[in-house]
């Protein structure tokens, strides 16, 4: 800055010597100098010249120099601008940060869990996951329950935040009784799956994840907040703790996400299974067929397929599955040696991807253990079928071979997987 304060001063000093050239340059040409003078006016005139020289060239100089002070003052209100920004987003967050600390250090008595709950689900700008382990989901009965599905709602609807829910319940009848509470929160957009507590003690994956946890109850908010529902002994809320921070989130992120992947979701009528009639039989046969990629499995739908090759006999037991009175899918248990059957199932083509498949194959494995006193039920899935083997895998299948078999002409490569009595929990 001084460098450029001094380099003005001199340009102003070359001004002030241009001027004064040019002056004595008007004086020598309007005063008579006599011919021993003569060269006064010329002399005169080229000061003249060079002086206004001087004179132009400060003044490009002195506009080149406005110029450069306007933009570095514009350069300067930009970074105010920018400044101001910040500053009021800081203060945002500090409020934000103060509100939180109420809830700091963790713990948030059970009277506070409405409020810290329901002022979370305000903050959360992109998405909210959350599982439910409290007793007959009891939290939904209570005043600020309604409050926050109404949050939830606005929010989905408003900013498109995406929604999911685990609910965790210890056996059928408890997921009865929470029918409403999943159809409620089905209706308003958010995803619902339900898995049963047993499921989590059963599978390594997710009981190594739980016992690292704090509570298997909890909501994940956008990408850093946690919230966790602390449960006494009889699963009823005792307090919370709120978690900020990628660390601690993290960790029931990624239980979050493998629960997610193993529950099943809901649906608002319970499965029926009973034996296939012929009536039921007529209509698989005019079942739409199965979409390109699931086009090899089109034949077992077919006069020539699964229903001919194992019509109803003593060795083989054929089961219709329905969810509101419809026929979404079927499976045979077939006997292959004393206390042995092999599995097959096959849904409604239109029924894809609802979850009816994993049902149905639990319901059919119960039934085979305990109603019909199988000892070790197999199967055969096709190598490429990466969908159908995570399935089994999930209900406790396990792989215990691979051949090769010709169908309808065509060779494909099978994986063979099994289940036992003494490694199931079926029994």
């Amino acid at each position: 800055m001084t460098t450029k304060i001094q380099t003005s001063t001199m340009i102003e000093t070359f001004a002030f010597i241009a001027l004064g050239v040019s002056i004595l340059g008007y004086i020598g040409k309007e005063i008579p100098w006599g011919e021993e003078l003569a060269l006064v006016p010329k002399i005169s005139g080229y000061l003249s010249f060079f002086g206004f020289a001087f004179l132009l060239t400060d003044i490009v100089l002195w506009l080149k120099l406005s110029n450069e002070k306007l933009e570095k003052l514009d350069v300067v209100e930009m970074e105010l601008s920018r400044l101001e920004l910040v500053l009021a987003d800081r203060a945002k967050t500090n409020a934000d940060l103060e509100e939180l600390f109420k809830f700091r250090s963790g713990e948030v008595s059970v009277h506070e869990m409405g409020e810290a709950w329901t002022y979370l689900l305000w903050r959360m700008r992109k998405s909210y996951r959350a599982t439910n382990y409290i007793k007959n989901a009891e939290i939904y009965e209570m005043g600020y329950a309604k409050i926050a599905l109404e949050i939830q709602a606005a929010k989905i609807k408003a900013q498109h935040v995406d929604i999911k829910k685990v609910f965790i319940v210890d056996n059928i009848q408890e997921l009865k009784k929470m029918k409403t509470v999943f159809q409620n929160q089905h209706d308003l957009g958010i995803q619902v799956k339900y898995i049963l507590h047993r499921e989590i003690q059963s599978k390594d994956i997710l009981k190594g994840k739980a016992c690292e946890l704090d509570t298997i109850d909890f909501g994940l908010i956008d990408d850093r907040t946690t919230l966790l529902w602390l449960l006494d002994d009889d699963r009823r809320i005792g307090g919370g703790r709120v978690l900020l921070g990628r660390k601690e989130f993290a960790k029931y992120e990624e239980f979050f996400d493998a629960l997610f992947n193993e529950a099943q979701k809901y649906h608002d009528t319970v499965m029926r299974i009973s034996p296939l009639t012929a009536d039921d039989a007529r209509t698989i046969l005019a079942w739409p067929p199965y979409p390109s990629e699931f086009s090899a499995l089109d034949y077992a739908l077919r006069e020539y397929g699964w229903l001919n090759q194992f019509p109803e006999t003593t060795g083989n037991h054929r089961f219709g599955a329905w969810v509101d009175g419809e026929l979404v899918g079927f499976s045979i248990l077939t006997q292959t040696a004393p206390g042995e059957a092999e599995f097959y199932i096959a849904l409604n083509p239109d029924k894809l991807g609802q979850g009816f498949g994993k049902e149905l194959t639990q319901k059919i494995l119960v039934k085979g253990f305990q109603d019909l006193g199988f000892e070790r039920i197999h199967l055969k899935v096709r190598t490429w079928h990466s969908r159908g083997i995570h399935l089994y895998e999930q209900v406790g299948f396990r792989k215990v071979g691979e051949m090769e078999m010709e169908i309808m002409g065509k060779k494909d490569r099978f994986i063979e997987m099994e289940i036992r009595v003494r490694t199931n929990r079926y029994t």
